[in-house]
């Protein structure tokens, strides 16, 4: 075996290392992006439950007053103790 073909595998095991070397990196970068996407959309999801529930636990309680207000004016009830 010649020097020349020892060399010319070596470059061709570097330039296949290589070519698998930049698509492992696309396939990360790739990875990478639908990670920070999820990320994104869990935060989203988790600030709309909470607004949700803020707004509700500000808007309700008056509404429920209002609610029970009309239902006891609706059916009254006497108790007697």
């Amino acid at each position: 075996m010649s020097q020349t073909d020892s060399n010319f595998k070596a470059d061709k095991k570097i330039k296949k290392h290589l070519e698998m070397t930049e698509e492992i990196y696309r396939l990360v970068k790739k990875h990478d992006r639908w990670m920070r996407i999820q990320k994104a959309w869990t935060l989203a999801k988790v600030l709309l439950v909470v607004a949700i529930i803020v707004s509700a636990w500000i808007y309700l309680p008056p509404l429920v007053r209002d609610f029970l207000e009309w239902a006891k004016k609706l059916v009254p009830l006497k108790f007697t103790a």
